[in-house]
């Protein structure tokens, strides 16, 4: 749609009519601009003295980003979650609208860069996954967060490359990320309140990785809040076995990208209940209706 800058003031100046009928056609209107419209609504909004015409269009913003945000993880479902990069940046931009992709791109790029000059063809499965310790966590100073701290910028991917600090799930899509950009066999699975990652045996299929069920290829498991530390089924099983948790199969094996998009939209959602945001709230609650 076409953004005529004059017609967007004429538009914002009816925001603070005492008609609410008027108020909300011209709030409609506004959104209907769409996401190309967001750049001179901030102007406008930066501009205006008015702090009720300010605060309205601030609101028809966040409305506007969180629909944009919302048919962007649409699409990146509907075409099989193969990126995911992109969706964790879409996740965090309901948090962080700003986040400019490019940066975040590089910033990522360069840790992969750093850890495959550390790779070799000698190596066998573990030592590729002490070299990527190794760079990660005692060079570059990441580390897990191990309070069970329900703090929403722990699972942010701009924040844990900010901070260098995140929890299971924070830490684990940026280590599963850079795993998989480096050719190596590595998944997300979602064990119940905390996230790990398998080494499998082979590059898996993913319409079978759908289903969740192949434990039998994981040759071991990589613990993100322990600095990558490999581990193997066993201390799952103690795991789940001291959480009185059932040991289901889907806890041992590992999952697609949708599903640790889900496992992140989830956490965020419960962190903002927790912190008593319902605005927040509700907009990851329109994420995650996307997977059912």
């Amino acid at each position: 749609m076409e953004i005529n800058d004059r017609e967007l003031n004429a538009l914002v100046s009816l925001l603070d009519d005492t008609d609410s009928e008027v108020v909300d056609h011209v709030s409609q209107k506004l959104r209907s601009f769409g996401h190309e419209g967001i750049p001179v609504l901030k102007e406008i909004a930066e501009q205006n003295s008015n702090d009720l015409v300010r605060q309205r269009v601030n609101d028809i913003i966040a409305d506007i980003q969180s629909e944009y945000l919302v048919r962007l993880l649409r699409q990146w479902i509907q075409t099989g979650g193969e990126d995911l990069l992109e969706a964790a940046l879409i996740v965090a931009k309901v948090q962080y609208p700003d986040i400019e992709d490019h940066r975040i791109f590089s910033q990522v790029e360069r840790i992969i860069q750093y850890i495959w000059i550390n790779l070799n063809a000698t190596l066998g499965p573990i030592e590729e996954i002490r070299a990527i310790n190794k760079v990660l966590f005692a060079e570059l100073g990441y580390k897990g967060n191990k309070e069970p701290e329900m703090e929403p910028d722990l699972a942010y991917l701009n924040t844990v490359l900010e901070t260098h600090l995140g929890n299971s799930i924070g830490i684990g899509i940026l280590y599963v990320i850079i795993a998989q950009a480096l050719d190596l066999p590595v998944y997300g699975v979602n064990l119940p309140y905390h996230f790990i990652m398998a080494y499998t045996s082979k590059w898996l299929d993913e319409e079978k990785l759908k289903e969740g069920l192949f434990d039998d290829e994981v040759l071991f498991y990589i613990n993100p809040l322990l600095d990558g530390v490999p581990f193997y089924k066993a201390e799952i099983e103690r795991y789940l076995e001291k959480a009185r948790i059932n040991p289901d199969r889907i806890f041992f094996s590992p999952c697609n990208n949708i599903s640790i998009i889900k496992t992140l939209v989830y956490n965020q959602m419960c962190c903002y209940e927790q912190k008593h945001q319902p605005d927040m709230e509700a907009k990851m609650r329109a994420l995650y209706e996307l997977f059912d």
